[in-house]
């Protein structure tokens, strides 16, 4: 059956909180072989779930841990020291040209999330991080992350005009409440993470 528990769980998570998923992440999500989770991704795609698009990008290697978990009394993080970890794990992977999949209106409709995925091909790498930041957690903590891992395209209208929005969040699914947020380095400066501290403090976060 086409929509079966785990890839309904792929459509949520790609309308819901990624905006673009590889089969190579898919493959090792599930624990199959890349050319069956990329028979399951083309038959979403024939059935107008997913959309497939070609993007060069780096292949993001799995997170073991993030690069800081900060909880608001924690002391101010080394932003030099979190720079040169987020550009270290880079500097070996050039980007390749690849096939990756994002969600549909169709799918995202399912989950009452208007429009399509923003999708910038300039940032493939980065959304392909957010992903291995999502299969970090569902592997870990499936019901939790499941229930409430939440992507930006779902709040970022909520919030002011102009004003950066972290990658993902972990939300109470009742009352909106953001528990967790959750941003995916790129290759940042100290500033950026600066800026993104004095941004989240308030809250608890992780830099993955």
């Amino acid at each position: 059956m086409l929509l079966n528990p785990r890839n309904w769980q792929l459509l949520k998570a790609s309308a819901t909180g990624i905006r673009l998923i590889a089969p190579y992440q898919v493959a090792r999500w599930w624990g199959v072989s890349q050319s069956s989770a990329r028979r399951t991704l083309k038959a979403l795609t024939a059935a107008d779930f997913l959309e497939e698009v070609e993007v060069r990008a780096r292949k993001i290697p799995p997170i073991r841990s993030p690069l800081l978990r900060w909880t608001p009394g924690d002391p101010t993080p080394h932003f030099g020291k979190l720079s040169y970890q987020a550009k270290e794990r880079f500097r070996t992977i050039a980007p390749i040209q690849m096939t990756a999949f994002c969600s549909t209106k169709v799918a995202r409709s399912q989950f009452s999330v208007p429009g399509v995925a923003r999708i910038k091909r300039s940032q493939a790498s980065h959304e392909l991080g957010v992903t291995e930041a999502y299969l970090y957690a569902v592997q870990r903590w499936p019901r939790f992350t499941q229930r409430c891992w939440v992507g930006e395209d779902v709040y970022s209208n909520q919030r002011g005009h102009g004003e950066k929005v972290e990658d993902a969040h972990f939300a109470n699914p009742r009352t909106g409440e953001v528990l967790i947020a959750v941003e995916y380095a790129g290759t940042y400066p100290p500033e950026r993470f600066e800026a993104l501290h004095d941004q989240l403090k308030f809250k608890p976060y992780w830099i993955m």
